[in-house]
């Protein structure tokens, strides 16, 4: 018993323990200032510490449960997003520092994220600790910025300066001044110690400099005279002080050092002769006053004491030093001359009223002094008003010239002779953000921020530094899976005869060079619209009196088999050459596509049935129920997909499979693009073939372009042109090995699909009258009409038709329909013919027929009188048919 109640004490005890030891961690998370949270695997708020809570002015009771990505802007959200699934995904802890925008403000803040694993070892949630650094951001900043100012003021002081390493004690840096002082190079000072231009002569030893040094070090500023050495071994006295201070971001000591071996003599003098003092004294030339170490009031001063306050000598011997000083007060200055009388020196900074009431900057130098055996203070004015003007103009200067880099568009940032980015704009972080890049540039070379710049892009700049001349150029590069253009010009800033730094202003000309090349584009497809059509059409007519003739000698030859086959054979080339020339007609420069609200679904799969029907290549086909209706042409679009699964199966002899898939596309405004916003519907062509070569890809829209040894070229150029003309776009994406992709967009349709028209029963149409203006085709289609058993007349202009449809009615014999040639080189077209027909007689049963594309017809077919339509060359099928849907149609 005595054992279980002792193992019962103990559990108890370990259970106390775990209690305390759980109240204890939540006790300094939740009064820690620390910003402390957990995210789960869903992106939700599972825990937030009241630090964290109150910058979203909110509990953390309402905080729990919302989801992450609503408590930030998206942007950081979306950077946010990466952070975390990185964490989930890997296990690993995950640091960052970065600007987070809350409703409280703000904060460069420094964030840990760690996994948390439950029982299974399973990364679950994330435990982030943010801790707030915008005060050491910012004072950060401010160095960077004060650099330049530190610089000009270290090289141009009159007194030596130099600066030495807080931890070993060697000189790190040193002014002009200290190298002339001392005779010196500047390579010969680096890395010297403490006490190393000392008189070596007590108490001027090298190890009372070190203890100097090290009082400085610990914080304990020092000023004090010594004895040194120049590099040619002449003794001379200075005065040091020394003081820690922050350089470059490391813990240094700043010496500034005078020259007062004139001072020095000056004492000297002093204490021998009363008048060489009283001359030393009055030639001084900064302010030199002569003070009571007690009371602080005036005992003695030069004339530039009280001329550059503008009193006489009597009004200033009358005044204490708490009426000349603008920021102590009386007491303050007793207390500054009691540190004198202690510590035996003093230099500081202070203001001084004149006596019209202006405020001058003084920098005073003070130290106790013994004259005759009685103690006094020497004060030193030196008027520094004019210096503190012009720095406070630099520092203006500073500020406005960030401002006008800061109110630029472009991207701007400045090198220095390392290449070392020493400045950026705004502009210039907004661009680096947009590309995914690190902000945090400043301090590193340019190519270590840009490794993907080429290697030239050093030369460019060693360039401009070399010659003081503006540099410009245009650079192509892939950020990732983007591909930029940009223009860049490299401006010198020259210090003196010398090019001290670089401004690069950086412009993104990415959209403006692809607006440029689609230009280009639609120019060539313009000027070979313009050849072709014209060529065409022509063609066309000469087709179609050889298909006509062709038809006639084939039905005369029916009795002699072979003549018959070679008649065929002659008539099927024939019909391929006219489908050569419908490709020319569709980039023409026609009319619009006849469209209407069209469902892709059937289109797709009948035109990939067709195309890949007998081949090794099979068609993957996926289309969403819900697909919305295009507004489109169905033969052209017909065409366009025709077109695609051709190159498709082509790109794979040896078989595979073709992806076919349509899904709905909702398009922004500023799209890659260049389509207008709204509802699109995309088609995906992709093949595993053979691909196609980057410096290829670029002219897969060019007329007559082709890789292929039996290609026309116009299969592409005819589907841009098909697109283009939808209002939608189409683009080509392709790896050589992997293969191609292609992307066409066409504009939805707001109405449901229209029905399929209905077939036209066939109808008497016995009496034809035929106008065009090539004869050719005239005696042709006669003979072929003629042998079908029609009555045929023929015109060769719209005139003569007219002339001829007017006779034939006074006659008693009119014609049951006629057939127009709508382009007539001379004389009377088919739809001016059309009108006057109508005008004598409202039921005349027009037949339009052209060598150009059919859209151009179909657009204003009801409205020129036209109840049907004939595509040059045509055959004798499509002119039965034309004429039986003729002869259905009512009276227009």
């Amino acid at each position: 018993m005595g054992a279980e109640r002792a193992s019962a004490g103990e559990q108890s005890g370990e259970l106390a323990a775990l209690r305390y030891g759980e109240e204890l961690r939540r006790t300094l998370v939740e009064r820690s200032d620390d910003l402390i949270f957990v995210i789960d695997g869903e992106d939700r708020v599972r825990y937030v510490n009241p630090a964290a809570a109150a910058l979203f002015r909110s509990s953390p009771e309402e905080m729990i449960g919302r989801r992450r990505a609503e408590l930030f802007p998206p942007d950081l959200s979306r950077q946010q997003a990466s952070s975390v699934r990185r964490v989930l995904e890997s296990g690993q802890p995950f640091s960052h520092d970065d600007w987070i925008v809350y409703p409280e403000g703000r904060l460069w803040v420094n964030t840990r994220l760690l996994p948390l694993r439950d029982a299974a070892g399973r990364v679950t949630m994330v435990l982030g600790i943010s801790r707030d650094l915008s005060d050491r951001k910012r004072t950060e900043d401010a160095l960077r910025a004060s650099e330049a100012s530190y610089r000009a003021i270290f090289a141009a002081a009159n007194d030596a300066m130099f600066v030495h390493d807080g931890a070993t004690g060697e000189i790190t840096d040193a002014n002009p001044r200290m190298c002339e002082m001392y005779g010196y190079a500047p390579q010969e000072i680096l890395g010297k110690l403490p006490g190393a231009f000392s008189s070596g002569e007590p108490p001027f030893t090298q190890e009372n400099a070190l203890a100097r040094f090290r009082a400085a070090a610990a914080g304990v500023p020092q000023f004090f005279e010594w004895r040194v050495r120049n590099k040619a071994g002449d003794a001379f006295w200075v005065e040091v002080g020394l003081k820690k201070a922050l350089v470059g971001g490391r813990e240094s000591v700043l010496a500034v050092v005078r020259d007062i071996s004139k001072r020095k003599r000056a004492e000297d003098a002093l204490r021998e002769s009363e008048e060489r003092y009283r001359a030393i004294f009055e030639q001084a030339a900064d302010s030199v006053v002569l003070l009571d170490t007690g009371t602080g009031a005036l005992l003695d001063f030069n004339d530039r004491a009280h001329e550059g306050l503008g009193y006489t000598r009597g009004e200033f011997s009358a005044l204490t030093l708490g009426q000349i000083d603008a920021i102590e007060s009386p007491e303050e200055t007793v207390q500054h001359c009691a540190k004198v009388v202690r510590e035996g020196a003093d230099a500081f900074e202070t203001k001084q009223r004149t006596k019209s009431g202006e405020v001058r900057d003084v920098q005073v130098r003070a130290r106790r002094i013994s004259i005759r055996g009685r103690d006094y203070i020497l004060g030193v004015w030196h008027d520094i008003t004019d210096r503190k003007r012009a720095e406070e103009g630099l520092r203006l200067s500073e500020l406005q010239y960030r401002s006008t880099l800061d109110s630029l568009g472009d991207a701007v940032h400045v090198l220095d002779r390392d290449l070392r980015i020493v400045l950026i704009n705004q502009a210039f972080r907004d661009w680096m953000e947009a590309l995914r890049l690190p902000v945090d540039v400043e301090g590193r070379t340019v190519l270590e921020v840009f490794p993907f710049l080429p290697e030239r892009v050093r030369d460019e700049y060693r360039q401009v530094f070399d010659t003081g001349k503006a540099l410009v150029t245009e650079e192509a590069t892939r950020v990732g899976a983007r591909e930029i253009i940009t223009e860049t010009r490299k401006i010198p800033v020259f210090e003196g005869d010398r090019v001290a730094r670089v401004i690069t202003v950086v412009r993104d000309i990415t959209e403006r060079r692809k607006f440029e090349q689609e230009l280009l584009k639609t120019q060539k497809l313009e000027t070979i619209g313009l050849l072709a059509g014209g060529i065409a059409h022509d063609f066309n007519n000469l087709l179609a009196g050889v298909l006509t003739n062709l038809a006639v000698a084939r039905q005369k030859a029916s009795g002699d088999p072979s003549l018959g086959r070679a008649l065929a054979e002659a008539e099927r080339a024939a019909y391929r050459a006219r489908g050569l020339t419908q490709r020319l007609l569709t980039f023409s420069g026609g009319g619009d596509p006849v469209r209407q609200s069209l469902a892709l679904g059937p289109l797709l799969r009948e035109t990939a049935e067709i195309v890949l029907a007998g081949s090794d290549v099979r068609c993957g086909l996926a289309v969403p129920d819900a697909l919305w209706p295009a507004h489109a042409d169905a033969q052209q679009i017909g065409q366009v997909l025709q077109n695609l699964l051709i190159n498709a199966r082509q790109a794979m002899p040896d078989g595979g499979t073709v992806a076919l898939e349509a899904e709905n596309a909702e398009v922004g405004p500023d799209n890659p693009l260049r389509l207008s916003a709204g509802r699109f519907v995309r088609i995906r062509v992709a093949d595993h073939g053979v691909g196609i070569a980057p410096e290829d890809l670029a002219r897969v829209f060019d007329p007559f372009f082709t890789t292929k040894e039996s290609g026309t070229g116009l299969g592409l150029t005819a589907s841009y042109a098909i697109v283009k003309k939808h209002g939608g776009a189409i683009d080509v994406q392709s790896q050589p090995g992997v293969g191609t992709t292609v992307h066409v967009y066409l504009p939805a349709s707001d109405a449901p699909p229209a029905p399929p028209p209905p077939v036209a029963p066939a109808g008497p149409c016995t009496r034809i009258l035929l106008m065009d203006d090539d004869v050719i085709l005239r005696r042709g289609a006669r003979r072929l009409l003629r042998q079908h058993g029609y009555d045929v007349e023929c015109a060769r202009d719209g005139a003569e038709a007219v002339r001829l449809y007017a006779q034939a009615r006074e006659a008693g014999e009119p014609f049951d329909a006629v057939i127009l040639d709508l382009t007539v080189a001379e004389g009377m077209g088919g739809e001016e013919c059309a009108r006057a027909l109508r005008a004598l007689d409202r039921g005349v049963k027009a037949i339009a027929c052209t060598g150009y594309a059919e859209d151009d017809v179909l657009a204003g077919l009801r409205a020129g009188g036209f109840g049907a339509f004939l595509r040059k060359p045509f055959s004798p099928e499509e002119l039965a048919d034309a004429l039986r849907r003729i002869a259905a149609a009512g009276t227009p």
